[in-house]
């Protein structure tokens, strides 16, 4: 949950330094995206694999 928050942290900040004309802004937004998808990416693993081990065979 860490890095989604940080992600949504490092988009809003870069989108606000890519307005105010910042050359890394764009850079530091891709990183928050970045950072978000992986998060949710590992928490949507996570979520299918407690799925399927409650399941059973």
């Amino acid at each position: 949950m860490a890095l989604g928050g940080l992600g949504v942290l490092l988009t809003v900040c870069g989108a606000v330094a890519t307005m105010t004309g910042a050359p890394a802004g764009p850079g530091i937004a891709l990183t928050g995206v970045v950072l978000g998808g992986w998060e949710a990416c590992g928490l949507w693993l996570w979520n299918a694999w407690l799925k399927g081990a409650t399941k059973g065979t």
